[in-house]
């Protein structure tokens, strides 16, 4: 459930239900999902280690964990932290040639994790399914373990079928190609961002000797075409979307063994230049935030003056519930109708959240306690 009561649509349901673990935890729900984010990192980068062939490719991977867009994916709420952490082993897991069942199966429940954490993990396995099938002419294994991972996600569209229609048609109404023209042209780094893209791939599916690295450049095919067609997009939405990819790339481009003759060297002199960069950024988020939810001025505001410690039976409504319950634990309502009249009463209104909720005409009769980015209004 979200936080006016409506069904969570916007992701699959294991997301939501693994944030809602978190407050099992003793650190407060904020710290605790960036601990396993980073835990999460420290796996994928691990893992994606220890697969690698060429010493290059593995300080070219060091490099990229040290870019600041990645290090905040690991630090912000978003879920591409734990999607990387299964999309690696998955296709690690479907590059094997011959499968034994045990592999079929480990694929058949990665693929499942990967389509219910985030729908983008559906044209993924829909890729490798076409791929499977056009490079085989027939239903193989391997394909009907990618066919069975998606029966979960699919079920799970069938159950809210009559709410994803409604995000569905919100966001299909004919407009894909206005979307797909914005999001490549909206501004000159997501142009030349995607155009290399473009031509990557191209030269992959000229240069790379093995199927199984093109497989994986297909299957971000209909990934990269549901991204920009969907919905219109920030250039820097355009950049977390790309994150994911970024890891995969270099692991196929470590298989087809195009880093050779690269000299490593000319890599640890480039992490040695990312790391002062890093560290900036490191003392700039821990002081600051990283934006949105994570905003260290709303959290350090909404403890400092007393939010959280506010009595157990205080009712706190809000127009961002979820704000104040990722913030401070504190339970919180979301504002509609409801009447302010007696003092274990609070309406916490936060700026800049536009959920069609009006601000009450009648907070003209409460006691209003202005800070930096929300008020808070009492009962006189």
């Amino acid at each position: 459930m979200q936080y006016d009561g409506a069904w969570m649509t916007n992701w699959p349901w294991l997301f939501p239900v693994l944030l809602s673990s978190f407050k099992l935890f003793p650190l407060p729900l904020s710290k605790s999902i960036i601990a396993f984010n980073i835990g999460a990192a420290f796996f994928t980068f691990y893992y994606t280690e220890k697969k690698l062939r060429s010493l290059p490719a593995k300080w070219l991977l060091a490099a990229l964990f040290l870019l600041p867009p990645f290090v905040k994916m690991y630090v912000m709420l978003w879920s591409e932290a734990i999607f990387v952490a299964l999309l690696i082993p998955f296709l690690y897991t479907y590059q094997k040639q011959e499968k034994s069942t045990q592999q079929l199966l480990i694929l058949t429940l990665l693929g499942a994790l990967l389509c219910e954490l985030r729908y983008a993990g559906i044209p993924i396995v829909f890729g490798l399914i076409i791929w499977e099938w056009i490079t085989n002419k027939r239903i193989t294994r391997t394909s009907l373990s990618l066919l069975l991972s998606l029966i979960p996600v699919i079920t799970n569209l069938w159950w809210n079928r009559g709410y994803e229609m409604t995000i569905l048609s919100n966001n299909t109404q004919g407009h894909q190609l206005q979307h797909f023209i914005h999001n490549y042209t909206q501004h000159y780094t997501t142009w030349i961002g995607f155009t290399v893209l473009i031509i990557l791939i191209l030269l992959g599916f000229i240069r790379f000797k093995k199927l199984t690295s093109k497989a994986v450049l297909f299957a971000f095919i209909p990934y990269w075409l549901l991204v920009l067609c969907f919905a219109p997009l920030k250039p820097e939405e355009c950049l977390r979307y790309a994150l994911p990819a970024l890891p995969i790339f270099i692991c196929i481009i470590d298989q087809e063994e195009l880093l050779n003759q690269l000299s490593a060297k000319a890599f640890q002199y480039i992490i040695l230049l990312l790391l002062p960069i890093v560290g900036i950024y490191i003392v700039y988020i821990t002081n600051n935030g990283t934006g949105g939810y994570n905003k260290i001025s709303w959290h350090r505001i909404l403890i400092n003056k007393g939010i959280i410690a506010l009595p157990q039976q205080t009712i706190v409504y809000s127009n961002a519930p979820d704000l104040v319950y990722y913030q401070t634990h504190h339970q919180a309502k979301l504002w509609k109708t409801t009447t302010i009249t007696d003092s274990n009463t609070v309406l916490l209104w936060v700026d800049g959240i536009d959920r069609t909720i009006p601000l009450p005409s009648e907070v003209n009769q409460l006691n209003m306690t202005r800070y930096a980015g929300f008020s808070v209004y009492k009962w006189k």
